[in-house]
């Protein structure tokens, strides 16, 4: 069941990614190039909180620079979760009854998937990795 949605902009994802324990100006610069967001939460059936994160970014450049640095703050938002099979535009992080969490770099976007279970996870990785682009000047 959703349960809330926003946008986060500029600021909001600089403060995650603190939260997250990326260094202050790394977060600042990362979150610098940010050109849009969608931010959705779910309640699972146990109780627990899964979210999807769709953020867009002024250049791929700045878009590489964002999944950088939240890929690399994953380990400290799930401590103890466990990494799985990464490439250069995915990474998955197993977190037992959290679920599974996956950030993808798609051109512009970084798309953020976490706390469902590795089917959904993947099926709504997918999805939204499949979805045409169309960019706006």
């Amino acid at each position: 069941m959703r349960i809330d949605a926003a946008v986060h902009g500029e600021l909001l994802l600089d403060v995650l990614l603190r939260e997250m324990e990326v260094a202050g100006a790394v977060a600042k610069k990362a979150a610098a190039g940010w050109d849009g967001d969608l931010y959705t939460a779910y309640r699972r059936p146990d109780g627990h909180v899964a979210v999807v994160l769709l953020t867009t970014w002024d250049t791929k450049t700045d878009a590489r620079e964002f999944f950088g640095a939240y890929a690399g703050g994953l380990p400290a938002k799930y401590p103890g979760g466990v990494p799985q099979a990464n490439d250069v535009d995915t990474v998955w992080l197993d977190c037992d009854s959290l679920g599974q969490t996956a950030a993808r770099l798609r051109g512009h976007e970084v798309i953020s998937v976490e706390g469902f279970d590795r089917e959904t996870t993947t099926a709504v990785l997918a999805a939204v990795s499949a979805a045409p682009i169309e960019y706006v000047e």
